[in-house]
């Protein structure tokens, strides 16, 4: 609130030959609501878009995409469990990415092959996901603070490389 008051401020300050200042705001749909609440800075947006929730083809498209990018080599996710993934995310990527990721740390420290829907069921209600607030679990990791990668992920040395 009180960071966005003083933005407001700073948009008050004009030149003669124009705008001194273009902001540009990015975030989370709360930040929305957040700047409604503040008719001044409301109003002196010009331009507002907000990206919809995605469909179930590109959720799917989506959750392989990030696959492909982690080095995955094979079907990760069974048919049931991307599904379900898109269904209790309701489209979100934010909410695709938790329920992801916390399916594969499960999946990693049990083992599993491949990772169901019985395992996305676990998952989401562990994360209590109307909240999307992962539980609280200890994960194992190598002694170095990191977690080794699930099978069929390769380990990048180089993670600024794109791709």
């Amino acid at each position: 609130g009180k960071t966005l008051e003083e933005l407001r401020l700073l948009l008050n300050f004009q030149q003669t030959e124009g705008f001194g200042l273009t902001l540009i705001l990015v975030g989370q749909p709360e930040l929305r609501r957040i700047v409604e609440d503040i008719p001044q800075l409301h109003q002196r947006m010009s331009v507002r878009y907000h990206l919809d929730p995605l469909c179930k083809d590109e959720a799917h498209e989506y959750i392989r995409h990030r696959l492909t990018v982690a080095g995955s080599e094979q079907d990760i996710f069974t048919a049931n469990a991307e599904k379900l993934i898109i269904q209790i995310a309701e489209g979100l990527p934010r909410r695709i990415n938790s329920l992801a990721d916390m399916a594969l740390l499960v999946g990693f420290g049990t083992k599993a092959p491949v990772i169901d829907d019985s395992i996305i069921r676990q998952v989401a209600s562990d994360m209590e996901v109307e909240h999307c607030a992962p539980a609280r679990r200890h994960i194992p990791h190598n002694g170095h603070g990191v977690m080794p990668a699930p099978s069929g992920v390769r380990e990048r040395d180089d993670l600024s490389q794109n791709g």
